[in-house]
């Protein structure tokens, strides 16, 4: 299965039972159409959950002008990175702890949730 942001259909119907207010039925954007609508400044507001955004990207020069063009960035991380220096006009970073918690496969490997996998000893 291909990951996606767009909102799955059956996903829609279980919350609007819970939840009956209409919702956004519009898919979000991808790294590129993000970063092509901050730099038209039709995207005001950037709030990244961790990584590295700024230096991810395939055009660094491209992407700097367009979170510098941005009226917030908000960014939620574990750890400082050089994606904090690149920011909109106002600038929100808030730390978060990391989940390290383990889990036992049935091959016997445990996996972390930072994707490290190593052999039970």
């Amino acid at each position: 299965m291909v990951p996606s942001n767009r909102p799955v259909r059956s996903r829609w119907r279980r919350s609007d039972r819970r939840v009956p207010e209409a919702r956004r039925r519009r898919a979000g954007l991808g790294t590129v159409g993000t970063i092509e609508a901050l730099h038209r400044g039709a995207v005001k507001v950037f709030v990244s959950m961790g990584g590295n955004f700024a230096l991810a990207t395939p055009d660094l020069a491209y992407t700097f002008d367009a979170l510098r063009n941005c009226d917030l960035t908000v960014q939620v991380s574990t750890k400082l990175n050089r994606s904090h220096i690149i920011h909109g006009k106002q600038a929100l970073v808030f730390p978060c702890l990391a989940r390290s918690g383990y889990g036992q496969s049935h091959d016997g490997r445990q996996q972390d949730t930072l994707a490290g996998v190593r052999r039970r000893l």
